[in-house]
This record gives structure tokens, sequence and C-alpha cells, in this order.
């Protein structure tokens, strides 16, 4: 068999493979019941199974409320049994709604006083929303419901601020006598508290600040508001959200220094808060921060040093900072070869990253040594490789923005997510919180120079759009992977000439149609 023989079969392989995993997220995503689930879940005049007939009662009624918010719900809602309402999931742990059609338009209701908030067995609550086809703001009544673990929306038009009534026990705002709260959620007691782990509301149209009252919801396992207008500081008094693990703010109006009592977030893991108002000197508290991996704070104004108490973060695999001068970092994250990007306001430009650190606090570290590898050669390609491949990358930054102040020196093989070897150029931005979409070829590319041999943009999750038809006229290419993200559409025909291709993801991903 001839190579080029060989490498169709492996590429059919390739595939045919990335069409089954594409086809079982699929229906992994689109269906809202399962297989196991049986006919006596998703038969319409069924008997509603695993609930009391308060449970069923009061979540009846909530469902009720939610076809009036959201009309088009009134026609497809029409059985007796609620479990086999489409995007209805009925479990022993409670119900799970999934909402995710452009079709659907209306806002989120209020919980009627009729209705026992803690007595609706609703889980988790997700709206995949198409712009702002949801409009509105959160419900404040919806701290009511006490079994909510998960509340998510993407792309909506919800606006307004984060309620603070959600961070208060029901329990106190009975005894405050706030209103909305039904006859039934007054007359209970202290049994009654949130379960709330995952907030989701990224690329919404939140605003107003964080509210200091959340500190109380010490369930929050994740907390998404990245790409809102959200204002004020970051409340020191969440410093009790013992479990939280990720907080993501980036692309928010958030100001004021880093709380020196975060120090104390022990289980935090992930923290992004990059492009935005924070400003002031790192917090050596932070060093406590034994469970963080990942922090972004780039593009902000930070001044001083990383303190060296910093070094004690033993988990940290990645982390970005922006400060007004290139400094030295902990000795530890040379050893441990954590993923170090560091950017001098007072420069523009990128840092050596070194733990060599100055002499006395007089003598800043000079940016030329940075400079030099800045703009200095670039290995292994010829000139025409690098013009070519510089061109096509560039037109990343106009896509993602997020890589415009990341990816600003001459030389492209010291930006990171990018890396240079004498394969080629494999671009790796995985993982990341990055909003936008891929570009096409610019006309203006040579595409037989251009040298990358990988794309990967596996769990970016933000990173959205259609496959660039173009990309086909990549000869290098090898290597694409878009699992875990928003990519849609369907597949161009024209990649089906990539002969270089031999590995394709798509899992997990919102194409369809036939490969």
């Amino acid at each position: 068999m001839s190579s080029r023989s060989s490498r169709h079969t492996r590429q059919h392989s390739v595939l045919v493979a990335a069409l089954l995993c594409v086809t079982l997220s699929m229906l992994a995503s689109v269906g809202a019941h399962s297989a196991s689930d049986g006919p006596h879940l998703n038969a319409c005049a069924s008997r509603v199974p695993y609930y009391t007939a308060v449970q069923q009662e009061h979540t009846r009624l909530f469902l009720d409320a939610m076809k009036v918010s959201i009309p088009a719900l009134a026609s497809v809602w029409t059985c007796n049994n609620f479990c086999a309402h489409e995007g209805v999931e009925c479990t022993k742990a409670g119900l799970k709604l999934r909402l995710d059609s452009g079709a659907l338009s209306g806002s989120l209701p209020e919980i009627p006083e009729s209705i026992d908030g803690p007595s609706v067995v609703l889980t988790e609550f997700t709206f995949f929303g198409h712009g702002d086809n949801l409009k509105g703001t959160l419900p404040a009544s919806w701290y009511q419901l006490t079994s909510l673990s998960s509340f998510v929306l993407t792309s909506s038009g919800i606006a307004g601020t984060l309620p603070e009534m959600w961070g208060t026990p029901v329990e106190s705002r009975a005894e405050k006598g706030y209103g909305a709260i039904s006859r039934m959620a007054k007359g209970r007691s202290a049994q009654q508290k949130s379960s709330l782990r995952i907030f989701r509301a990224a690329g919404s149209n939140i605003s107003g600040p964080l509210p200091a009252s959340w500190s109380q919801y010490t369930t929050l396992e994740e907390i998404h508001l990245q790409d809102n207008p959200i204002e004020g500081t970051l409340p020191a008094s969440w410093s009790s959200l013992i479990n939280l693990r990720i907080l993501n703010l980036t692309n928010t109006n958030v100001t004021g220094t880093l709380p020196e009592s975060w120090g104390a977030m022990q289980s935090l893991q992930v923290f992004h808060a990059k492009n935005n108002k924070l400003y002031g000197t790192l917090p050596a508290s932070w060093g406590s921060l034994s469970a963080l991996n990942d922090l972004q704070l780039i593009g902000n104004l930070f001044t001083g040093i990383i303190s060296q108490e910093w070094g004690q973060m033993n988990a940290l695999r990645r982390i970005s900072l922006q400060l007004s001068q290139c400094t030295c970092v902990p000795e530890s994250w040379i050893t441990k070869k954590v993923d170090v990007t560091l950017y001098s306001t007072d420069d523009k430009a990128m840092c050596e990253i070194t733990s060599v650190c100055p002499s006395s606090s007089s003598s800043a570290p000079s940016s030329s040594s940075s400079a030099l590898e800045c703009d200095g050669p670039i290995p292994f390609y010829s000139e025409s490789q690098q013009v070519n491949t510089r061109s096509f990358l560039e037109a990343f930054k106009d896509t993602i923005e997020d890589l415009q102040p990341l990816w600003t020196c001459m030389n492209f093989c010291v930006w990171p997510y990018v890396l240079c070897t004498p394969a080629g150029v494999a671009v790796e931005i995985t993982g990341t919180e990055f909003f936008g979409h891929v570009p096409e070829v610019s006309p203006d590319v040579d595409t037989a120079e251009v040298v990358v041999t990988k794309l990967d943009f596996s769990h970016s999750m933000w990173v959205e759009g259609d496959y660039p038809a173009s990309w086909a006229s990549l000869h290098s290419l090898e290597h694409v992977s878009f699992a875990y993200t928003a990519m849609s559409g369907t597949l161009p025909s024209e990649w089906g000439d990539m002969d270089a291709l031999r590995y394709l993801d798509l899992s997990f991903t919102w194409t369809n149609g036939m490969f």
C-alpha cells in the first residue's frame, strides 16, 4: 500500500472514530431521558415516581410557573407525569431540568407564595441560550429552592444583579421578614439550608457587586461569572467559602486589591480574573493556597514583586501575572516547571522567567534579556516559513481577544500556548476560559509555508463557531482537537483533502451532519 493510501486509511479511521464520539456526545447532551429510565418514567400518563405527594404537588406548580414565563413550554409540557416532559429528567436524587432550544424565550419566574420552595425537588437547572432569548433578572425568590445544587445559564440575556437573598439561610430570611417567602417556608425553620454547589452565568449581562452575603453559601464549589459587567471589589468575607474550588471573574469590571483573607480558601484550585481593574501588591498570605493549581491574573495593574511565600503553592501548575515591572519568581516554580506567564506593564513586553532576584529593591530588573528572547531569532524554520506561520497565528488574536496581551513578541516561539520544534509548531490552547472563534486562513498566507502541525483547543469551553474550510489548505496540519468546546455546525467537506491529518477529536461539541 502506498504511503498516500495508508494516510487516507488512517484518516478514514480517525474520522469514523470522531464521528462516533460526536454522535455519542450529542445523544448524551440532547436527550434528557436515558434508556435505563424505562417506560414507567417517560410514559405521559404514568404516575410520577420517587417523590412524595407534597413534593409532586409543589414541583408541578413550579413547572407550571415556568410554562407561564416561557410560553413555548406550554405546548410541549402537557403530560400529567412531569417526568415525561421534554428537557426533564427525574432521578431518585431529584429533578434535572435542561432547556437548550433556540425557540424558547421568556424569563425565569419568581416563586408564587402558594409554592413551598423546599418541597420542589429541582436539583439541577440548565439553560443554554442563543443570545438574548432569556431576559429579565435572576429571581430573588429562588433562594427557597433548597434542593437546587446546580444553576447554569449560558449565552442568555439575563441582567440585573446577583440577588443578596440567595446567600442568606432560609431561616434567617424568614426571621427578618423578607418578602416573597411562602407561608410554609416561613413556618419551616433552621433545617432548610442551601445545597447550591455550582453557579454558572457566564456571558450574560449581570452587573452590580459580588454580594458579601454569598459568603454564607458554604456549599458552593464553582462560581463562573466571566464576561459579565460585574462591578465592585472582591468581598473579603468570601474567604469563608471553604468548599469553593473554581472562581472565574475574567472579563468583568471588578476592581480593588486581592483580599488578604482569601489565603484561607484552602479548597480553591482555579482562580481566573484576567482583564479587570485589580491593583495593588500580591498578598503574601496567598502562599497558603495549597490547592491552587491555576491562577490567571494577567490584564490587571498589580505592582511590586512576587512574594517568596507564593512558592509554597504546592499544587500550582499554571499562572499568569501582570506587574508594573519584571521581577523574579520563586525558585520552586522553576524546579516544578510551573507554566509561568509574566507581563510588564511599564515595558509592554513579556518578562524572562527567572528565579534570580535583583540584589536590591532599587535595581529593577531590566527587560533587555527578555526583549532579546522576545525579538530574537526564531529557530528551525526558513524566513518564508516564519513569515507565513506568524501571519497565520496573528489572525487568532483578532478572533480570540484574550491572546492579544499574550502574543506580542516577534518571536512567536516564546508565546504562551505555542511550542516550536524542528518538526513544526504546536498550538495548545487547552483548558482555558478564552472566548471567541477560530479564524479562516487569510488569502495573503502561503499555506505551503505554514509549519503548524497541531491545533488543540480541547476543554476551552467558550471557543465557538464554525469549522474554517480554509484549514484544509494547511498541508502540515496533523492534529486537530476541539473536544469539550462550543464549536458547532458541520465539518467542511474540504477537510477530506487534509492528507497530513492523523488525529481529529470533536467529541462533546455541537457538531452535526455527515462526515
